[in-house]
């Protein structure tokens, strides 16, 4: 089955993330060369010729469908990779492809495209995987690919964005699509928000937000270690995340707020499959607390049923594969489109 993965960049910071490692990491042995895919590009006129010269080799659709005049900034970037991604949905339904998302500034441990592929082959829908976001100042320009190598990059370079999503965090973020639990051995990560990461197309039921609509169950997948597939985020120094500060720790109360805004029927159950982030070898029973603590918790969330729909509805993603409106994008936006998932 072919997969069909999008891929919206423009301006100078994120042509350039593409290039220095993004590409490379997809080159690397078990990514590109595992699957049968095309790469839907989208890019801006004054940004064609660099792009078709770095996706020179590879299996690409190149446009420029993007206005010169829309800036890298989360803002002005939403309506036009929500409007990719909707017309790439739709191609990916129409054919029965995989579809999946690109993002530039993403880093692909080697094997990854090679592990999605043996879950789709093995009847599985949807993936889901963890967001790690890495500071790509402290990084520099990553030339080695392999499981553990990024694995240690994202225990050693974590972006100061990251620390607000630990469970022990002092201000813990008021948009919870993610809990960090400590562990001896690295890092416990616990997805809360149902992103349809790369999905068969026609067989996905979304949300209008892109989150996915039916319970965790058989056909879904989650990367669940960092000896599986590791799947960098990187991000600069100087990242305004200063609207996400909570004003306390980490409580049931504060995830009940996030799932009333993202409500999704997978939630629960891709919360009780976290990830082990670690860049060595380990015993499962290390694990033991920091997953009983992570379990216990999202018991105490969800006790009681799901959390009621929020009365004011969140920001709408396009319900694939609807294209979305041409409105303007709200000012309160997460990351996540420049990371790998589509953006709320």
């Amino acid at each position: 089955m072919r997969f069909r993965l999008t891929l919206a960049v423009w301006g100078d910071w994120h042509v350039g993330q593409l290039v220095a490692h993004g590409l490379s990491s997809l080159r690397a042995p078990g990514n590109l060369d595992a699957v049968d895919y095309v790469i839907s590009a989208h890019t801006r006129p004054a940004d064609l010729g660099r792009l078709a010269a770095a996706l020179e080799g590879l299996n690409a659709e190149l446009g420029a469908p993007i206005a010169d005049d829309t800036g890298e900034d989360q803002t002005s970037a939403n309506g036009a990779i929500y409007g990719c991604a909707a017309r790439d949905f739709r191609a990916a339904a129409a054919a029965g492809e995989v579809w999946g998302q690109l993002a530039p500034d993403m880093v692909w441990s080697e094997g990854t495209f090679a592990r999605y592929r043996q879950l789709i082959e093995a009847g599985n829908r949807m993936v889901f995987r963890p967001l790690l976001r890495v500071d790509a100042d402290k990084t520099g320009t990553i030339r080695e690919f392999g499981r553990r190598s990024l694995a240690r990059l994202a225990l050693e370079c974590e972006h100061e964005m990251g620390k607000i999503y630990r469970a022990d965090a002092e201000r813990f973020t008021t948009h919870a699509e993610a809990i960090v639990w400590p562990a001896p051995d690295g890092r416990l990560h616990q997805t809360i928000s149902a992103d349809v990461a790369l999905c068969v197309a026609n067989r996905t039921p979304t949300t209008p937000q892109f989150l996915s609509d039916e319970e965790f169950g058989p056909g879904m997948a989650a990367i669940v270690d960092s000896d599986d597939s590791v799947a960098l985020a990187m991000c600069p120094a100087d990242k305004h995340y200063e609207w996400q500060l909570g004003g306390g720790p980490l409580s049931p109360a504060v995830v009940r707020e996030f799932l009333a805004v993202y409500p999704s029927p997978a939630c629960r159950g891709l919360a009780a499959r976290p990830y082990r982030l670690h860049a060595g070898d380990t015993d499962p029973a290390c694990w033991a607390e920091a997953e009983r603590r992570a379990a216990d918790f999202i018991a105490q969330v969800f006790a009681g049923g799901a959390p009621p729909p929020a009365r004011q509805p969140a920001p709408a993603r396009p319900a694939a594969p609807v294209p979305p409106p041409a409105a303007a994008a709200p000012d309160r936006l997460k990351d996540a489109i420049w990371t790998g998932t589509l953006m709320r």
